[in-house]
């Protein structure tokens, strides 16, 4: 079939465009934005070009352009007017985007001013055919799964620390509710395949911008708080009936340790060197994560920690 060939559903030409189904029946009534055919039984039927068009028009739209002053334009002045220079022009704040699978990445290829807002640097068959170049400058990862499987959240964790990209978006076509919402936490989130491109759009931006405020921390700052004054706060008497600043100090103890310990380990190759560096930095996230709720805590029930941090000559 050809670009001209009705064969979409109002439903599937919304999913495939990003444009809702009530939007492209008052785009259609009003100003005559597309002219779709009709099945045997009366049904709207939307062409690729059809589907194409609503795809710009939302863009656009999206932009500020009014849809009385673009409706009637063609195609081809719709392509101009979105412009590949707009497009490059907010590529440099655009999240950097790989997409991996069977067939994503060439329907991303051939749709992708329905992503204006993400920048495309790499597709792949497998991950194994991206360089490590490729995956130091990306930002996130869109990944196809024909279904979400047991194996899944083992799968995706997997790739994350063999590829060093925290955000992984995963395409899947079947799975249900319950295994996409298990899948979607973290550094991770689901869409559905065909892909709704608004939808993915959007939901890449917001996992990489996510995931990037929870990176924003001083991975080079030192621990605050010594062994020994961590074992100060944990001989301390609580007031509340919990022995949380207790715990708080042991568990920063163990984490400080385990900082310290994948910065020590030996590597038997790059990927050792990865997965050891990826631990290193896990740890000093939630190292500084438990010492600002020690920090909390200690605030609770006055325990004087800028007092003994001076006298531990900190």
């Amino acid at each position: 079939m050809d670009k001209t060939t009705p064969k979409y559903s109002i439903g599937a030409a919304s999913r495939a465009s990003g444009v809702s189904t009530h939007t492209i029946r008052k785009w259609e009534d009003r100003y005559q934005a597309v002219e779709p055919g009709r099945s045997p039984g009366g049904d709207r039927r939307y062409s690729q070009r059809d589907v194409d068009r609503l795809a710009l028009l939302g863009q656009l739209t999206g932009q500020g352009h009014s849809i009385s002053g673009i409706a009637a334009s063609s195609l081809e002045q719709l392509q101009t007017l979105a412009g590949e220079s707009a497009v490059e022009s907010s590529m440099e704040s655009a999240p950097r985007i790989g997409v991996i699978g069977d067939s994503l990445p060439a329907l991303v290829a051939q749709n992708r001013v329905r992503l204006p807002r993400l920048s495309i640097r790499a597709r792949a068959a497998s991950l194994e055919h991206l360089s490590a170049g490729d995956l130091a400058e990306l930002d996130g990862l869109i990944v196809e799964m024909a279904t979400l499987g047991p194996s899944a959240l083992n799968d995706v964790e997997r790739l994350r620390l063999r590829s060093g990209v925290a955000a992984v978006i995963v395409a899947y076509r079947f799975g249900s509710h319950a295994q996409s919402e298990s899948l979607s936490t973290g550094n991770t989130a689901c869409v559905r395949l065909p892909l709704n491109f608004r939808e993915t759009e959007r939901t890449v931006m917001a996992l990489v911008r996510e995931t990037a405020d929870r990176q924003a921390v001083n991975l080079d700052a030192p621990p605050r708080y010594s062994m020994a004054l961590l074992a100060r706060v944990a001989a301390v008497s609580p007031n509340i009936a919990c022995e949380c600043p207790r715990h708080l100090a042991e568990l920063l103890s163990a984490v400080s340790h385990f900082e310290s310990y994948s910065a020590q380990c030996a590597s038997r190759n790059e990927q050792d060197a990865r997965l050891h560096q990826y631990l290193g930095e896990t740890s000093a996230r939630v190292r500084r994560l438990y010492e600002q709720a020690l920090e909390a805590v200690a605030a609770y029930e006055d325990i004087p920690l800028d007092q003994w941090r001076r006298e531990d000559g900190a």
